[in-house]
């Protein structure tokens, strides 16, 4: 493999590189990761034929090496042992002119995408070799727009929503960036932006449900009408996104959805009794979700946020009209302290927006991801408290059963 067209430091590869974006260093980037992380699947004659074919691709055009796009994947190339496999699964659906070999699929240009047509697989249910289709809802503000801005960065193709669009003309729109109007409570809304990203995009790869609202009361003191409106947007709208991308996800074999917690999924907190019980829904849905989903290969993340410097304890967030004395040193207190930190939370919608974005790249996203200090610290209060709690009725927990010897006679 001694050849200056491998060599990241020959002047024509480092000529080639050095007009490239960030985006399409990093969409490039993904794609040799996915290639090499096929790749340790293979049996070792697989492994050996890729390579045979990645020798007479090289013959044939060494020029092609520079499809690959970035420094680092050429530094790759140039180190690995293997570097001609990663070459020829990458060329796979579209050998140089010269070859004579055939391919039943269509050629596959990481660089000049076809909008709204499929990713180029050599079945329903293999490996991703374009950039990945980020799904995002709630994008007007906060950590969803974040995060939104931060999937574009990434080279990753992006579809924008929110229930008003206009608020997202400033990220644009292209055949990388698709902006679309939703409301997670409608049903039709959710349907008809999950068949809008298929038809420009032909995939969706990641579902990030962050779309959510907050509910300020004592559990007395709320209002029907407002608890059902925030289960709505924040319980049955996840489910809404869920169901409607799911197909999709189970066809192609892969993706991962992204629900948005709270630590007070984790944790209760005055004040926010029903909005700790969407939350808490939130978490049992997930974990019922990824037992049911992981082994069809997709993934479930759930992110769960302690304060960040977001609209959710300010205009997002309606509270209970009636207040009640008694609840003045409990909820009432936490009702004032949250209207007080709003715009001065520590957690910042940046530094989310980048931690969840690696977690969905990582090799094995985590079913948590906890998000601020005092999330961390929260968290792990409470698994404390749960086992003091339950250590302590542990005799009354084992003596409820039947005993062995009426189990053993049923048997």
């Amino acid at each position: 493999m001694a050849n200056s067209s491998v060599n990241p430091n020959s002047s024509e590869v480092f000529n080639y590189f050095a007009h490239k974006g960030s985006c399409q260093f990093k969409a490039a980037q993904f794609e040799v990761d996915v290639c090499f992380q096929n790749l340790t699947n293979k049996s070792f004659s697989e492994r050996l034929s890729v390579l045979k074919k990645a020798a007479k691709l090289l013959r044939a055009s060494m020029n092609n090496l520079a499809r690959l796009e970035t420094q680092a994947i050429s530094w790759r190339i140039a180190s690995a042992a293997d570097a001609a496999i990663v070459l020829s699964t990458v060329h796979e659906s579209e050998p140089p002119e010269s070859s004579n070999e055939q391919t039943n699929e269509p050629a596959n240009d990481p660089t000049n995408e076809t909008t709204g047509q499929p990713m180029n697989t050599s079945s329903s249910k293999t490996r991703v070799t374009e950039a990945p289709v980020w799904l995002i809802t709630g994008c007007s503000t906060g950590i969803g727009l974040e995060l939104a801005k931060k999937a574009i960065e990434s080279g990753y193709r992006t579809v924008v929503t929110a229930r008003d669009p206009a608020a997202l003309t400033h990220l644009g729109s292209s055949d990388k960036v698709l902006v679309l109007k939703l409301d997670v409570t409608l049903a039709d809304s959710a349907e008809a932006a999950i068949k809008a990203a298929l038809a420009h995009f032909g995939r969706i790869d990641v579902l990030v449900n962050n779309a959510g609202i907050g509910y300020f009361g004592a559990v007395e003191e709320s209002e029907e009408a407002e608890v059902r409106r925030m289960f709505d947007v924040n319980v049955f709208g996840t489910g809404r996104m869920i169901w409607a991308v799911l197909p999709g996800m189970r066809k192609q074999g892969s993706g991962c959805i992204v629900n948005v917690s709270s630590l007070a999924g984790l944790r209760a907190f005055p004040a926010l009794g029903y909005y700790n019980a969407s939350k808490f829904a939130v978490e049992g849905l997930s974990s019922a979700l990824r037992q049911e989903v992981e082994p069809l290969g997709i993934h479930v993340v759930v992110v769960e946020p302690s304060g960040f410097r977001t609209d959710w304890a300010g205009r997002s967030a309606n509270e209970s009209k009636l207040q009640i004395d008694d609840y003045s040193a409990t909820a009432g207190q936490v009702r004032a302290a949250l209207r007080k930190s709003a715009g001065h939370e520590p957690g910042d919608p940046v530094r989310a927006a980048k931690s969840i974005v690696e977690a969905v790249a990582s090799d094995n996203p985590p079913h948590h991801l906890l998000l601020g200090n005092a999330a961390f610290e929260g968290a792990m209060a409470k698994l404390e408290h749960l086992r003091q709690d339950f250590a302590a009725g542990e005799a009354v927990a084992r003596a409820a059963d039947f005993p062995k010897a009426v189990l053993k006679s049923v048997d």
